[in-house]
């Protein structure tokens, strides 16, 4: 942009196959010791009025075009479209290369996309492939050189995000029986009552976490609680801990789950993990005590009172693993219940159990119908979303026996 100087003891030659142009801030001087030649072979040589180089602007943006070239109404996220941008005059593949590009979603604000370098001359357009990972119900699309210009913009409508969601509530549907895990030994199985809730299975489409629609797949039953043995006190009687998994804020409910292949071990049996933010270590309620009335500390305790792991949803009830039945117990986990094995009281659960009706039938064709099918929706590259409802902590149905099985 300043002086252009060529000094050389000999000749100097230059060839171009094409157009060739100097353009400079200031005065470009040709000097010739002998003489100054130009010769142009067939229109001559046109020495015409003083040019000003004009200021590079983007007049246009548009698109998003998709591979074929036609233009996209919804873009999906992480979906590659083409942008194109016009310039106030023709510019060369260098200038090209200066554009730069932003993207604003929704409200927020424009943020900068480090993708100048991918810049192409298209048709004396600036063109370029750009992808929006995050979920958006209106995007804005930015080119320029120096400085962003609201009035030069395309707008971009999202496409919704398709999820599948289980949704957990706080309506009981019913009592059945749990294992009872914790301190001390017994001869035999010893399960207590416990409540049944409803979950269902929503194919949902959502933008930026709102909801847009939601369709209803099916519904099954599980339980919230995990109730575990402190041992005896000084009356002999049981002293229990409700283990349950609570989010520390309802605010915070909402989970994506991981799919586990088997569990429990080897029991070829699906379940799913759940997690925030891809951490399986998630915020929860500390529990009443982690300490059992012996003053041991409870099988698994939280290494921090209000963070949970491995919180899952799996097979609950009488299941198979190896030929052998189990009643399912639970250290704060959900677990799933087949229909025939949910009552309508308390007390009808419990007769249940006397009367060796309860293990009649296992859990595991059942739970592999519920599983299979959220697979299926999720397949191939659907997230799960677990979303826990609130409940009546200190309204819980609290169990007052213990049954040996």
């Amino acid at each position: 942009m300043g002086n252009h100087t060529k000094i050389a003891g000999g000749g100097i030659s230059e060839l171009t196959r094409g157009n060739y142009r100097m353009d400079a801030a200031d005065t470009i001087t040709n000097y010739g010791g002998d003489g100054l030649q130009q010769n142009g072979a067939n229109g001559g040589v046109i020495n015409g009025k003083n040019e000003k180089v004009l200021t590079l602007l983007i007049t246009k943006v548009e698109g998003p075009f998709d591979d074929n070239g036609n233009l996209v109404h919804e873009a999906v996220i992480n979906t590659f479209y083409t942008y194109k941008a016009t310039p106030s005059r023709v510019c060369t593949s260098t200038e090209a290369l200066s554009v730069k590009w932003s993207i604003k979603l929704d409200n927020e604000q424009p943020l900068a996309v480090a993708a100048s370098l991918y810049n192409r001359l298209d048709s004396e357009r600036i063109t370029i492939k750009l992808k929006i990972s995050d979920p958006f119900e209106t995007a804005k699309v930015y080119a320029f050189f120096k400085k962003k210009d609201d009035a030069i913009t395309v707008s971009v409508g999202g496409k919704p995000e398709e999820i599948v969601r289980i949704e957990i509530t706080g309506t009981i549907t019913g009592y059945t029986i749990q294992g009872l895990k914790g301190e001390d030994n017994w001869f035999s199985d010893p399960v207590v009552i416990v409540p049944t809730y409803k979950a269902s299975v929503f194919n949902d489409l959502v933008i930026d976490d709102t909801v847009k629609s939601k369709n209803l797949i099916s519904s099954f039953d599980i339980t919230r609680d995990a109730w575990y043995s402190l041992g005896k006190d000084k009356t002999g009687v049981y002293r229990l801990l409700n283990r349950a998994f609570v989010p520390e804020h309802y605010s915070q409910n909402l989970y994506t789950a991981i799919w586990i292949p088997s569990y429990p071990r080897f029991s070829g049996q699906n379940a799913f993990i759940l997690t925030r933010f891809g951490d399986k270590k998630i915020p929860a309620k500390p529990l009443l005590t982690q300490t059992c009335l012996n003053g041991k500390s409870i099988d698994s305790p939280r290494k921090a009172a209000n963070i949970a792991s491995d919180v899952l949803i799996h097979i609950g009830g009488t299941y198979e693993v190896a030929n052998y039945d189990h009643i399912g117990g639970s250290y704060g986990c959900f677990a799933f219940i087949p229909k025939d094995d949910i009552y309508g009281t308390p007390e009808l659960a419990e007769q249940a159990s006397k009367n060796d009706d309860y293990d009649d039938k296992t859990s595991n064709a059942d739970w592999g119908k519920v599983t299979n099918e959220i697979k299926r929706l999720a397949m191939p590259s659907k997230k799960i979303r677990i979303e826990i409802k609130d409940r009546n902590e200190s309204k819980n149905y609290e169990p007052n026996v213990i049954i040996n099985e």
